[in-house]
């Protein structure tokens, strides 16, 4: 009897030694197999490049005058070059929800104004150059007296990793587009005036 129980208690503690084991080996294994916390390096090479960048400047016009000039068809007035093609409307028409395409070099981009409304001074437009990256513009006028505050923001994001560099050579441009706007649409308004 003694044997029996002997026998019986050294199979428990082997069996309760094997069953440990194989419980650590497993831990052991899901530790090495265990995802591990992204460094923060490798998660900006994995992240999409995303920039965000706002400009301000000044109009010489009241905000009635001043905020037109901000929609598609009626920017061709006072920006060179600028020459989107209407989807909709068919014909040219400044309105929340127009869709238009604008060429860029050897690509076009497809735009949308999700908000068009002049008259309480907020513009926003949507487009996307396919494959490569999307940017959503905001536009908010102030009146100030005679005058109309602007302030712009762009933000792009890359659609692809070779796209990074193209976003961020926008972002450097936009943030340095304040002055050209101004003189453009200040140089379009005092010609008006002559």
């Amino acid at each position: 009897m003694v044997r029996l129980l002997l026998s019986f208690g050294v199979g428990a503690i082997v069996g309760v030694g094997l069953m440990f084991l194989s419980h650590m080996t497993w831990r052991a294994r899901s530790t090495l197999h265990r995802e591990q916390p992204m460094s923060d390096a490798a998660k900006t090479a994995t992240e999409p490049t995303h920039t965000d960048r706002t400009f301000e400047f000044t109009l010489n016009a009241p905000l009635k005058r001043a905020a037109p000039l901000f929609g598609a068809d009626r920017e061709r007035e006072w920006a060179p070059g600028w020459n989107p093609a209407f989807l909709w409307p068919t014909s040219p028409k400044d309105q929340q929800g127009m869709v238009f395409t604008v060429g860029q070099g050897e690509r076009t981009s497809v735009w949308i104004a999700p908000a068009y409304d002049p008259e309480n001074g907020f513009v926003q437009y949507a487009y996307v150059i396919p494959g490569v990256m999307t940017t959503l513009i905001s536009i908010k006028l102030t009146p100030q007296d005679h005058l109309t505050h602007v302030a712009v923001r762009y933000e792009r994001t890359a659609l692809s990793t070779a796209a990074k560099e193209l976003v961020l050579a926008k972002a450097d441009e936009d943030s340095q587009s304040g002055p050209e706007w101004q003189n453009q649409i200040n140089g379009y308004l005092g010609s008006l005036s002559k």
